[in-house]
């Protein structure tokens, strides 16, 4: 040994100071530990080297004795030599400090020797052990960052700061993908910063700089060198704000959720994002809750994601190209870790846990858990689990890929994990466990020991837990048995992993956790042992939540809205939204655009046209895990585990066909089958002629591709009894049965390329009836119902009687005349929801007689004094979303039953609603109104701020009746409402206004929107209607009503919410004129449906005066159903708010005569 005893004893005190600096330490490298080592010293063994014949043999001798010491003495030599020669040059260096030239066996020798000393030391090390530059990488990484580079890198983070905001310590995911932008910004720096901060698997300089930036730790002259250069340099960058005054990190993410590509854009409605993938672009508003946004093409290539307020850029590579051998991964979380492709050399190093592989090919050595997503693609997903230190390959015959896990521990929680609709999960204390794993490897020796350290946030103390572990470096602990001794409610659970006697974590994990949160039922019933205190839960700011405290049970206050809202307070600056969907199935469809994402929510029995192009993504939420099925087409639904599912429509196409047009979901503990959807794929007609003959009725129609079938639904209006037929063309005989009889025959015509198709019906034993026949054809293996351009409708009609057809439908009529009400109700249903739909005119000429027995029919039952509930409800129906968005209905029930909005309360209670249709719910409310306001107000129906728009709100507290009714004084309350926290809900399609909403703010807002979407929506065609509308709401200005209190009927009779100033020269836009006009037209025509029942013949002479200025009561009955279908929401809303002013000042009055309900 070539040292005297004097450096000996000075080795043996700096390595006993050393190892003490590293216990109580956190940097995970050693290169930051240099500062430790004396100079005359660093001398001494330097010295010592050059004078041995064999220094590499003494260093290792040394390095096995005082291993601290002469591990950072080398690490020393690399952090202060590489890059300093303009190459990336490691090992000159480390000849330097061992003073000897190394040979390719030393050097291995040497850093299993280096390794070995980190592993005994506590340190982090490269859990790369082979392939190219593994030794040197291990060298790099134990340099960390060198001293002179410390403050540019304080910069550096102090501009990614400001650009994304700051992590949370107790978020290592959130810090780590924070680490990842730095990463991107620090590429022009050294190559070892970038190699240090690529090591960085624990986010050490992160965490320090959040520490000194917040104020939180502020080195003195003692502190390491490290901490007061990265302290200098925040200084020198003006960046140092004091605690709490960090910016909130916004960071979008790059995600596989739900069997989808897309990105999570950050919290913060403060933000519109732009979202460009392949070229295409698309703008999204931000949310107070992130969002998963699937990306719009299948094979993503460069993304970037852009903050349009700030103008940073978040950008990501995915699919390199379209090659069928490339792969993705992703986290259990959904994070992106990497990619590669079959053959690469290197093996892909990841962390220990679980990963989805996304694959473009079919792996030949996996059998099971292999999911195919996409068969257009070859796209296939499995999920693959790595232990530490373990690895995994795929291969396709030859080629290879391998991925290994790093030399690291790994933290696996289990228990009850439950995810909202936006995609965050959190687990229930009860039941809740964490299982520890650590490679053998870094077992140095029999005495290593490990601790557990819990951190709850601010629900209790931090606890420390020693670790025994099992055979094979496993250890499992019960969790609930600590969460016992700390406070009810959510909290982000910090865990760390540490050697028993060190202050540097080895491994941590976090996750949100709900203390007190014993199980849910159904999705929707949150029990607890103990509730949240109101710090924690914050109730005000909750949507549609309902605290039940005597059964410790929190769950959704209004099944009418389909979504309920939590907000945690997780820590002083963050707050934690979970959502969650109410009991029953609920859907939206998501249209991604150019401009952005249009949501749509979708209501049970819709139909939907999809195509093979099509964008659009089905979106469904349900309380309960099933199965979807359409067809052939399957797909098994957690929503425990994904809160939501995503369906791509066109993924859809090729399962459709004759009798598989409905999406299903099979519940999985009922087994009851529950109708979602009717889909339909449109195939472009490009003629439609018919021609009646004695014996048979004859379709002419062409196609640019020849139809293979015909599949045809034939049904009868007067008994709903129906028939399916499928017709192969050009078969060798007529098909069908003894009823029905069709023929189907084609021919191509060379001229145009087209093809010609005739489908004959022959009515030899045709039944009688009044028969509707829908198509949809095969063509190229693909079916889809017939449409044109615009997507509208094609069907034939047949009135037959005798085996011969009455266009006019009198014959059907002379029978359907003499059948029961109840018949003639029912035949009624089906004949209004067919004209609900948008027909081809060539094919409405067809099908026109429906009208004539639709106008019948209604005679029948418009005499009635108090209209039928089917009337009701069938007046409230929409039609399908198949139809262009600008289609408004022809037939309106409300022409033929002018008093249906005119009738006592009690007709409109308990009015079946089971499509969740707004206008029915608000009729509903209406019908309660039995002993007026009060009782609503006091029941929480209706918004507090309805009381202020009577002059005794304050009388109203004490539960006295409302007077005095003042439109202005409740146009001024409303303004006053404060909306600042439920605005946002405006932005969630899937929302509408349920209890608590009805007459405040926010109903309007909703309600008014919804006019103004119509009406843009309206404005492709309708000239006719909607001209005439615009003039009669010009003209009828006001509406007198007779008798009636003048406070009730002065002034502009509507509400205007708009906080701008008046200016006299201001000229507002031609669209917001014509929809001012037509709410005051609302507003005056529900008064007035109102004031009927008070005083009778209100409304004939509002018709008459319409009549008088259009000119006929057919124009009449068009633009009043017109009128409604566009503002219908609105219309409720007026009607509602009237008939509570007419209750509260007009049926207590002496002289009136009213029947009370």
């Amino acid at each position: 040994m070539y040292f005297d005893q004097k450096t000996k004893i000075r080795l043996h005190g700096l390595e006993k100071s050393l190892q003490q600096a590293i216990r109580q330490g956190e940097f995970p490298f050693l290169g930051h530990y240099a500062d430790c080592l004396y100079e005359v010293l660093k001398e001494s063994i330097a010295a010592g080297l050059k004078a041995t014949g064999r220094p590499l043999r003494l260093y290792l001798d040394c390095l096995q004795r005082w291993p601290a010491v002469f591990a950072t003495y080398l690490i020393q030599y690399v952090a202060e030599g590489f890059g300093t020669h303009g190459n990336h040059e490691v090992y000159p260096f480390i000849q330097k400090a061992l003073k000897t030239e190394l040979t390719l066996r030393e050097k291995e020798k040497l850093w299993e020797a280096v390794r070995s000393a980190c592993l005994r030391l506590g340190m982090s090390v490269s859990p790369r052990r082979s392939g190219s530059n593994y030794m040197v990488e291990e060298y790099l990484r134990q340099a960390g960052v060198p001293l002179r580079y410390v403050e540019e890198l304080a910069q550096q983070m102090s501009s990614h700061a400001g650009d994304v905001g700051c992590p949370d310590d107790d978020d290592p995911a959130s810090i780590l993908l924070w680490q990842q932008g730095l990463r991107h910004r620090v590429r022009y720096m050294s190559k070892s910063v970038q190699k240090a901060i690529e090591a960085d698997d624990e986010g050490f300089y992160t965490r320090l700089f959040l520490k000194i930036r917040d104020g939180l730790y502020l080195p003195d002259e003692n502190s390491p060198e490290i901490e007061k250069r990265l302290a200098l340099g925040l200084e020198k960058s003006q960046a140092k704000t004091h605690s709490g005054q960090s910016p909130v990190l916004a960071i979008p993410k790059i995600l596989f959720r739900d069997g989808l590509l897309g990105v999570e854009l950050p919290p913060g409605e403060d933000s519109t994002w732009r979202v460009e993938c392949n070229g295409c672009k698309e703008e999204h508003a931000g949310l107070l809750e992130a969002r998963f946004v699937p990306f719009s093409e299948s094979l993503p290539g460069k993304v970037a994601v852009s903050d349009l307020h700030s103008g940073k850029q978040t950008s990501a590579e995915l699919w390199e190209d379209d090659r069928n051998n490339r792969f993705l991964v992703f986290s259990e979380n959904g994070d992106l870790k990497g990619r590669g492709r079959l053959g690469q050399e290197e093996a892909l190093l990841l962390e220990p846990g679980e990963y989805d592989l996304l694959l473009r090919f079919e792996p030949s050595n996996l059998d099971d858990q292999l999911e195919c997503l996409a068969d257009e693609h070859e796209l296939f997903v499995y999920r693959m689990s790595l232990d530490p230190a373990g690895s995994f390959e795929i291969q396709r015959g030859p080629a290879r890929a391998c991925f290994k896990a790093d030399t690291k521990p790994a933290l696996v929680w289990t228990g009850q994990k439950y995810r909202g609709v936006q995609g965050n999960e959190l687990f229930a204390s009860h039941g809740l466990c964490l299982d520890v794993k650590v490679p053998e490897e870094l077992f140095v020796d029999a005495d290593t020991r490990y601790v557990l350290k819990l951190q709850p946030g601010t629900l209790g103390p931090a606890v420390e837990v020693p670790v025994c572990f099992e055979d094979g470096g496993r250890f499992r602990i019960d969790m609930e048995d600590y969460c016992t001794q700390w406070s009810p409610g959510l909290t982000r659970l910090l865990v760390e992993l540490k050697r028993e006697g060190f202050q540097r974590a080895e491994t941590r994990s976090a996750i949100n956790v709900w203390n007190g949160l014993k199980g849910v039922r159904n999705r929707t019933q949150f029990i607890c042992t103990k509730l949240p205190p109101e710090t924690n839960l914050l109730f005000p700011e909750c949507d549609n939540v309902k605290v039940d405290h005597d059964n410790g049970l929190i769950t959704f206050r209004n099944e009418d809205q389909r979504l309920f809202r939590m907000v945690f307070q997780v820590t002083d600056r963050r707050k934690q939204p979970f959502t969650w969907s109410v009991p029953g199935v609920f859907m939206q469809l998501l249209d991604y655009q150019d401009q952005g994402t249009i949501e749509r929510p979708l209501k049970k029995g819709s139909t939907l046209s999809v195509s093979v192009r099509s964008r659009e993504v089905l979106e469904i939420f349900s309380s309960s895990n099933g199965v979807f099925q359409l067809g052939k087409y399957r797909k098994p639904a957690d929503f425990d585990r994904v809160g939501r599912v995503r369906i791509p429509l066109a993924g859809l196409v090729d399962f459709l066909g004759p009798g598989a047009d409905t999406l299903i979901f099979i519940d999985h503990n009922s087994q009851v089958h529950e109708d979602l959807l009717r889909l339909v794929a449109p195939h472009q007609i490009l003629d439609f002629r018919t021609s009646q003959h004695v014996d048979k009725y004859v379709l002419r129609f062409s196609t640019r591709d020849e139809v293979e079938e015909v599949s045809l639904i034939i049904k009868d209006m007067i008994t709903g009894w129906k028939k399916e037929l499928s017709v192969r063309c050009n078969a060798s005989k007529v098909q069908g049965d003894g009823s029905f009889s069709v023929w189907l025959s084609c021919s191509s015509s060379r001229q145009d390329m087209t093809h010609e198709h005739e489908l004959e019906f022959f009515l030899e034993n045709w039944p009688n009836g009044a028969w509707i026949i829908s198509l949809s054809g095969k063509i190229n293996g693909r079916w889809g119902r017939f449409s044109n351009v615009r997507n509208d409708h094609y069907a034939v009609g047949l009135p037959v009687v005798g085996n011969q057809i009455y266009k006019s439908a009198e014959v059907n009529w002379s029978y359907i005349k003499d059948l029961s009400t109840a018949e003639k109700e029912n035949i009624l249903k089906r004949i209004h929801r067919r004209l609900l739909d948008c027909y081809a005119p060539e094919a409405w000429r067809e099908i026109e007689w429906l009208g004539f027995l639709w106008a019948r029919l209604t005679d029948e039952f418009a005499d009635e004094e108090t209209p039928r509930l089917r009337i009701i409800t069938l007046a409230e129906e929409v039609h399908d979303d198949s139809s262009d968005p600008s289609w408004v209905p022809l037939f309106s029930l409300v022409s033929k039953f002018p008093k249906l909005y005119s009738q006592l309360g009690k007709t409109y209670r308990n009015l079946p609603n089971r499509r969740q249709l707004m206008s029915l719910k608000c009729l509903m409310v209406l019908g309660e109104m039995k002993y007026g306001v009060l009782p609503l107000l006091q029941n929480g129906t209706l918004n507090n701020m309805a009381a202020f728009g009577f002059s005794n709100p304050r009388e109203m507290q004490l539960g006295r009746p409302p007077k005095k009714f003042s439109l202005s004084g409740f146009e001024e309350a409303l303004k006053m409402e404060d909306l600042s926290e439920r605005l946002r809900l405006l932005r969630q399609h899937e929302w509408q206004p349920g209890e608590g909403d009805y007459l405040g703010a926010l109903h309007y807002r909703f309600a008014s929107e919804k006019l103004t979407q119509n009406y843009r929506a309206s404005m492709t065609g309708n000239e006719y209607r909607r001209g005439k509308a615009l003039s009669l709401c010009r003209n009828l200005r006001t509406i007198s009503l007779q008798g009636a209190p003048s406070h009730l009927t002065s002034g502009p009779g509507f509400l205007n919410l708009s906080t701008a100033i008046y200016d006299e020269e201001a000229q507002i836009s031609v669209e917001e004129d014509h929809i001012e006009h037509i709410t005051r037209f609302l507003s005056h025509y529900a008064r007035a449906c109102r004031w009927e029942i008070r005083c009778p013949g209100t409304l004939e002479t509002v018709q008459q005066k319409a009549i008088e200025h259009l000119g006929s009561k057919e124009d009449f009955d068009l633009v009043l159903g017109y009128l409604l279908v566009l503002g219908k929401d609105l219309f409720m809303f007026y009607l509602m708010m009237w008939e509570a002013a007419f209750k509260a000042d007009v049926d207590h009055q002496e002289g009136v005569i009213y029947v009370r309900q």
